[in-house]
């Protein structure tokens, strides 16, 4: 894979682009989990963030519940 670069007052800085994201609807509970891993699990609740795989998953769990 290759980075294309752009040029900017003399610096390089790399053209990154991310993928287009869905939009999710999740419970109150769902909602409330998420707000306790913000608070009191960051890393766990970055990794979730910047992986769009681990969100669908926490996604599906919630509707498979029922929750």
């Amino acid at each position: 894979m290759k980075i294309e670069y752009e040029e900017i007052n003399g610096l390089l800085y790399p053209k990154l682009a991310l993928s287009p994201q869905k939009e999710i609807h999740l419970t109150r509970f769902g909602r409330k989990r998420l707000q306790y891993l913000k608070q009191y699990r960051p890393i766990i609740y970055t990794n979730l963030l910047t992986s769009d795989e681990s969100m669908n998953i926490y996604k599906d769990r919630y509707e498979a519940n029922g929750i």
